[in-house]
């Protein structure tokens, strides 16, 4: 008798049957999506280079004292642990999102699943990202259920970005930002909170029933190619509807994770050398610039990121308290080392199980 639960074979669970020859074939990769990959890391890697360089231009003495001055290592230790326990608890937060739809799975599933889609979405798996590939790995066992799969990813993602925005805005609110002269930090506030209330509509409006259903559901379900997958998706997203409590969880979860991951970077901030944004003035820098991660660069966002939050820091100075450019450039690819840190665990896993991995990679990719 099968254990109940969610398993994908010896990645997920050592004692399941060993996979056949034919799964244990290595997918082959598509050449052009590897290609194109490749091609948006050079592009971040030349992005990040035009930074360095042209911040070292600007104010060589910020990367001096970088390198010279001592560093606050204890705060740095801090700000790891800080980042670890955020991204465990996203990993519980997509299994709380699985397991509402009834769909079987175990929350040390989610954390190694977590793991090898935090490593992918850094990476890359192959030619698909890591969500693609968490949410086959799922269809693979329930392939009669692809679609409410693939929701519980996307409605991970919805309920993450929004609660970006959620978080800056209440921020920016509570502390008083919108008061500043600085027309630069006005911009950035009203942006924030102009996506928080559009963001609020687009959830009210998926709440109410006559929005997901009807004329404009079977319209999007004729389009071509894409129509009939929509339409699956609108029909899974309806499910949450049913289990708002969740989804509610799920967004406290979020504002937690996006709050834990700007403190993790003010103490980066601390542990270095040179002045950076005060504690609450972080919790609306990180938050905005993180929203990077949408762009379809690798490592979500990888040198959009790291340009957004050294504008932010050189943004937020103030008279005797002056963020000089390239401080949160180097708290941004610091920040960047304890994220390959995490995506070493899910490399590990990644290497102890490639046969398998590799052939869900290969039907996400088919089906991408």
């Amino acid at each position: 008798m099968k254990k109940p639960g969610f398993y994908l074979n010896n990645l997920i669970s050592p004692d399941w049957p060993l996979a056949t020859a034919e799964q244990h074939t290595l997918a082959r990769p598509n050449v052009k999506k590897v290609l194109i990959n490749l091609a948006k890391f050079g592009v971040s890697a030349a992005f990040i280079g035009w930074l360095v360089h042209s911040a070292h231009s600007n104010d060589p003495e910020t990367f001096a004292r970088f390198v010279d001055e001592p560093k606050h290592w204890p705060k740095l230790a801090v700000a790891g642990v800080l980042h670890f326990t955020a991204v465990l608890i996203t990993f519980v937060r997509w299994y709380f999102l699985v397991t509402a739809i009834d769909l079987p799975f175990r929350l040390r599933d989610a954390i190694r699943l977590g793991f090898l889609g935090f490593f992918g979405n850094l990476i890359a798996l192959g030619a698909v990202g890591g969500d693609l590939f968490k949410a086959f790995a799922i269809a693979r066992h329930h392939p009669e259920r692809r679609a409410e799969a693939v929701a519980t990813v996307v409605i991970d993602r919805i309920v993450g970005l929004y609660a970006l925005f959620l978080l800056a805005s209440s921020v920016i609110l509570a502390s008083g930002l919108m008061k500043t002269e600085a027309k630069d930090v006005l911009t950035v506030c009203f942006f924030a909170l102009a996506c928080t209330g559009v963001g609020a509509i687009g959830i009210l409006m998926i709440l109410i029933p006559g929005v997901t259903t009807g004329r404009a559901t079977e319209l999007i379900g004729r389009l071509p190619k894409i129509g009939n997958t929509c339409s699956k998706l609108l029909n899974a997203v309806r499910l949450y509807r049913m289990r708002f409590r969740i989804v509610l969880l799920a967004g406290v979860m979020s504002v937690c994770v996006h709050s834990l991951i700007a403190t993790a970077m003010f103490m980066i901030s601390e542990g270095l050398p040179g002045n950076s944004p005060k504690m609450l003035e972080h919790f609306v820098a990180v938050p905005l610039s993180l929203v990077t991660g949408v762009l379809p660069l690798p490592g979500g966002g990888l040198g959009a990121f790291e340009f957004a939050l050294d504008k932010m820091y050189v943004m937020l100075s103030i008279p005797g308290h002056v963020i000089n450019p390239g401080q949160g450039l180097l708290t941004a690819l610091t920040y960047r080392i304890f994220t390959l840190g995490i995506a070493f665990v899910g490399f590990c896993y990644y290497n102890s199980s490639r046969s398998e991995i590799a052939k869900t990679i290969e039907e996400a990719a088919d089906e991408e």
